[in-house]
């Protein structure tokens, strides 16, 4: 009788991607608790997080079922590793974004968040969501960030085509600052080291 062969060792790498498999998992399931206990009256960040965490944790979910071949290039590890971790990162970086890091024309920097062309408000807890891309401003949309603020600074575009509703203006309890984007960027980085709670709607473009 034939001796039975001796399992092949695991590779290396596949060991490394299944202990960094679950610790992704653990780390996107880290996200949306911190985000649900930080942000859980401030409605995008917790569906957004909770998102980014699922998907960062199906793209665990690859990495762990790679098929167990030797010879497999690992490039396919890195690579599937650097995307989860980015996806993790992303919404992590919303959470308490701090102030406008750089700014040019339809490109802004928050914190560590890069938005890129498209509008954005952030509350005055900290959070960030998208707005509707419009050069027109409305109390509707601005009311719900005065709630949680003191100020609210609204930028109306690198050129100033924006406009605001004069109602804005007459929002209670609130001061709002109505100015062009790179004025309005440097006002609310000012007043967020002053400590107050300010909210900023920009426009980002012309």
């Amino acid at each position: 009788m034939e001796p039975t062969p001796a399992p092949l060792p695991k590779p290396r790498a596949l060991a490394v991607a299944q202990i960094f498999s679950v610790l992704l998992v653990l780390g996107a399931a880290s996200v949306v608790i911190v985000a649900a206990l930080r942000n859980l009256r401030d409605y995008p960040t917790v569906p957004y997080a909770i998102i980014a965490g699922a998907v960062a944790a199906a793209v665990a979910g690859l990495i762990w079922l790679l098929p167990r071949k030797r010879g497999r290039p690992r490039t396919w590890i890195a690579a599937l590793a650097a995307l989860s971790t980015v996806l993790v990162i992303l919404p992590l970086s919303t959470l308490r974004p701090g102030g406008i890091t750089t700014s040019g024309f339809g490109y802004t920097v928050v914190g560590a968040c890069p938005i890129p062309a498209f509008d954005f408000t952030i509350s005055g807890r900290g959070t960030i969501a998208p707005r509707n891309k419009t050069h027109h401003v409305t109390a509707e949309e601005v009311r719900p960030l005065a709630e949680n603020a003191d100020e609210v600074v609204i930028g109306t575009g690198w050129q100033g085509v924006a406009e605001v509703d004069a109602d804005v203006l007459r929002l209670p309890k609130v001061t709002v600052h109505v100015m062009k984007t790179p004025e309005a960027f440097e006002l609310y980085n000012r007043l967020r080291k002053q400590g107050k709670r300010v909210a900023l709607l920009a426009h980002t473009t012309c």
